[in-house]
């Protein structure tokens, strides 16, 4: 068994512009607390990096960085000292790999290893290219890494690349108790706001206007949603979000066609949760994956309006448990050879 620890990055003022969906936690920001189970510090600074375009955006980029990483929190720099193992997750997280070099270094108990969840391709989620460059820098000290997709092994050729799906909770996931949240008529959802095209939303709430369409947590990329059959709503605990999923008559993930890549057939959360649940999805072509109950659209137009009614018309289908996430944490932290029982930092 390891004590875990989780420190969360990126929250500032910049989050309100952003819509960041932990602006329900500012209140707690700054201060460590024990949710069940797992110690949790979400470190707010004034301002936090974001990725600046163009060569003097880059240059930028690295003196921001430098400075985020010189004022990380004490709290940080002793999980850095006392941990076992250290995960690392892909995006600003990769600030402080500086820090895991120079305490491994230094020695005195701060031989952790390192663990890479790539959960995202760097670029695809728009991480400034100095982060990128530093994760190139800082490879050799990884002891494994973790991809979700077999189409991100590629960008890490070495023998301590795993490819390890996304997992199900399958008792979290299959509490029955909670009421239906819909009211009468067909219903639809999407969750979540990774690369979320509000205008895929609009087109199905057009051309299907008997049904309502709910957008769970889209945060500020739903903001100009109005229509009388959308139904916004913000950020919700993740069990809450089941029963909207699970009494849908369709399910969507709405990623930008303009930015979506393969290996999300793959790693989407959403469309695993949606397939869990037996509930027809509609999405992108080239993330279907030739998954059941996935139909695909090339563009927001007709195509998009073919796979919606195809969707509807097979209806819901058995479900598919998947992998289980107690398999994926332990062949991850395998990889982490010989650490045994302690502290493990994310």
């Amino acid at each position: 068994m390891h004590d875990v620890r989780f420190f969360s990055t990126g929250f500032s003022l910049l989050s309100i512009i952003k819509g960041d969906t932990r602006l329900d936690l500012a209140p707690v920001a700054d201060r460590t607390e024990d949710h069940e189970g797992v110690t949790c510090h979400l470190h707010r600074s004034l301002l936090h990096p974001v990725s600046l375009p163009g060569r003097a955006g880059v240059r930028l980029n690295g003196a921001w960085l430098r400075s985020y990483k010189d004022r990380a929190p004490q709290v940080l720099r002793e999980w850095i000292a006392e941990s076992d193992v250290i995960v690392i997750d892909a995006g600003l997280a990769l600030a402080y790999m500086p820090l895991l070099a120079a305490a491994r270094n230094a020695g005195g108990g701060s031989g952790a290893r390192w663990l890479y969840h790539a959960s995202d391709n760097l670029a695809t989620i728009g991480t400034a290219a100095n982060l990128r460059r530093m994760l190139t820098d800082h490879m050799s000290g990884f002891s494994g890494i973790r991809v979700p997709a077999s189409q991100l092994a590629a960008e890490f050729p070495d023998d301590r690349v795993a490819v390890l799906p996304q997992g199900i909770d399958a008792e979290g996931l299959t509490d029955d108790t909670a009421p239906n949240p819909f009211g009468p008529g067909r219903h639809a959802v999407a969750v979540g706001s990774m690369l979320f095209d509000p205008g895929a939303i609009v087109r199905i709430a057009t051309t299907y206007a008997d049904m309502t369409v709910h957008v769970i947590g889209a945060g500020k990329a739903a903001a100009g949603l109005s229509a009388p059959n959308i139904s916004v709503h913000p950020e919700m605990p993740f069990a809450a979000t089941q029963a909207y999923i699970r009494h849908a008559d369709l399910a969507i993930a709405p990623y930008d066609l303009n930015r979506v890549e393969p290996y999300l057939g793959q790693s989407s959360l959403k469309l695993a949760q949606y397939a869990f649940h037996g509930v027809p999805a509609v999405c992108p072509d080239s993330v279907v994956a030739g998954q059941p109950g996935r139909f695909g659209y090339r563009d927001t137009g007709v195509s998009l309006d073919e796979a919606v009614a195809a969707a509807l018309a097979m209806g819901r289908f058995a479900g598919i448990r998947g992998h289980r996430w107690e398999d994926t944490a332990d062949a991850f932290l395998a990889m982490a050879k010989g650490t045994g029982s302690g502290n493990a930092s994310g």
